[in-house]
Protein backbone atom coordinates (compact mmCIF):
# COMPACT_ATOMS: atom_id res chain seq x y z
CA UNK A 1 0.00 0.00 0.00
CA UNK A 2 1.42 3.44 -0.59
CA UNK A 3 1.94 6.13 1.61
CA UNK A 4 -1.20 8.16 0.22
CA UNK A 5 -3.40 5.28 0.04
CA UNK A 6 -2.83 4.51 3.91
CA UNK A 7 -3.26 8.11 4.49
CA UNK A 8 -6.64 8.12 3.10
CA UNK A 9 -7.84 5.16 4.85
CA UNK A 10 -6.48 6.81 8.03
CA UNK A 11 -8.49 9.85 7.23
CA UNK A 12 -11.88 8.10 8.52
CA UNK A 13 -14.64 10.23 6.93
CA UNK A 14 -12.88 13.11 6.23
CA UNK A 15 -10.97 10.88 3.47
CA UNK A 16 -13.48 11.46 0.68
CA UNK A 17 -13.35 15.36 0.82
CA UNK A 18 -9.57 15.32 1.19
CA UNK A 19 -9.22 12.74 -1.78
CA UNK A 20 -11.38 14.77 -3.97
CA UNK A 21 -9.62 18.26 -3.24
CA UNK A 22 -5.88 16.43 -3.86
CA UNK A 23 -7.59 14.98 -7.47
CA UNK A 24 -9.07 18.71 -8.18
CA UNK A 25 -5.40 19.79 -7.18
CA UNK A 26 -3.57 17.46 -8.57
CA UNK A 27 -5.80 17.79 -11.85
CA UNK A 28 -5.18 21.62 -11.90
CA UNK A 29 -1.56 21.17 -11.83
CA UNK A 30 -1.40 18.40 -14.13
CA UNK A 31 -3.82 20.76 -16.36
CA UNK A 32 -1.40 23.77 -16.11
CA UNK A 33 2.03 21.74 -16.81
CA UNK A 34 0.48 20.20 -19.98
CA UNK A 35 -0.40 23.92 -21.10
CA UNK A 36 3.02 25.60 -20.22
CA UNK A 37 4.29 22.77 -21.87
CA UNK A 38 2.27 23.41 -25.15
CA UNK A 39 2.94 26.85 -25.07
CA UNK A 40 7.06 26.65 -25.30
CA UNK A 41 6.00 23.87 -27.78
CA UNK A 42 4.98 26.29 -29.56
CA UNK A 43 7.14 29.25 -29.20
CA UNK A 44 10.14 26.82 -29.81
CA UNK A 45 8.39 26.02 -33.00
CA UNK A 46 8.20 29.78 -34.30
Amino acid sequence: MTFRGAYFECAGPMGFWVKTFVALVMGDLLFAAALSIGISLLLSGI
